[in-house]
């Protein structure tokens, strides 16, 4: 059990702390606990050479999960299939998964600086976001 209090600041001043807040914390097997599918940022960004680009995903959304790379066009110039990668760390102590993209397409060329976009996609779940690429 813990016990907590909330306060407001506005500006300089501190509001009087609320009644006592009681939370009781119990354990959890890994099967109850549900991971959500999330895309995250990528690090660092912009970046030079290479960038993580982060996620969490459930196991069940795992199964035929992908990020593409696309450039400014739209068009699609990479795809990392996300469950091989998911399947080997399923201990993952913050189930925080990560890809390395390199700044290369498809055929291990690397691709001009500029603007890019990562999609993942999985199950019902899709989100899209930017980094940059400076050579």
């Amino acid at each position: 059990t813990h016990e907590y209090y909330a306060t407001a600041i506005y500006g300089n001043y501190e509001s009087e702390h609320s009644t006592v807040i009681t939370l009781d914390v119990t354990a959890a097997d890994d099967d109850e606990l549900q991971q959500k599918t999330a895309l995250f940022s990528n690090i660092p960004n912009p970046f030079r050479g290479s960038t993580e680009i982060y996620f969490g995903i459930s196991r069940e959304d795992a199964k035929n999960a992908e990020i593409d790379i696309y450039n400014i066009k739209g068009q699609k110039i990479r795809t990392f299939y996300i469950s091989n990668g998911v399947e080997e760390q399923t201990s993952n102590e913050n189930s925080q998964y990560s890809i390395k993209w390199d700044g290369k397409d498809e055929f291990k060329k690397p691709v001009n600086s500029g603007i890019y976009f990562y999609k993942m996609t999985a199950g019902d779940y899709s989100k899209m976001k930017k980094m940059i690429l400076m050579r």
